[in-house]
């Protein structure tokens, strides 16, 4: 039965593209619906004969879900901040003429790099109100993808630095800039 709900929020993550509520749901109801018609048995019989290792499981893993999104709110906000620095400080070795353009760095920030952003100046964390849920309820799925991901992305990001000016002598060769 274990193998069958993880099976179930497996499944449901594809839907989750489709939208984040009606996506489970469908999925929930093709799983019962198969259970009355294909496999002549009772939906969600094991439930009703264990409610307690029922409570038990869904309690563990909201809680699991609930520490987990702490942990990735820390991440969101602490990346969303070194962002704003980075920014503030192309902003502030930028030349006179762009700021005249933009006087003010929030002008600079919203305009001249592109950004829309509704946390800036001010992170709100009510902007991010699907994302926090979907950390919640996918939380094992977004360990995965922050552990590896980051890693990789990290790892990546190493390996680039580290052949930059070999990619540079390779463009600069090709359109042979000494002419």
């Amino acid at each position: 039965m274990f193998f069958e709900i993880l099976l179930f929020l497996s499944l449901s993550i594809i839907l989750v593209g489709f939208d984040f509520y009606i996506g489970p749901a469908i999925l929930l109801g093709l799983w019962v619906i198969s259970s009355v018609f294909y496999l002549h048995s009772i939906p969600f019989e094991w439930f009703y004969q264990n409610p307690g290792i029922v409570l038990l499981f869904v309690l563990l893993y909201v809680t699991i879900g609930v520490g987990w999104s702490i942990i990735k709110v820390v991440i969101m906000v602490r990346d969303k901040k070194k962002e704003i620095e980075l920014i503030a400080e192309k902003y502030v070795k930028a030349s006179n003429e762009i700021k005249v353009k933009y006087p003010t760095f929030e002008e600079y920030y919203k305009f001249a790099e592109g950004y829309r952003d509704w946390d800036f100046p001010r992170f709100q964390i009510s902007n991010h109100k699907a994302e926090i849920a979907a950390w919640i309820g996918y939380w094992w799925v977004s360990m995965v993808l922050t552990f590896f991901g980051d890693w990789l992305k990290r790892f990546f990001n190493w390996v680039y630095d580290v052949f930059a000016n070999l990619y540079q002598n390779i463009a600069n060769s090709i359109y042979d800039y000494s002419k």
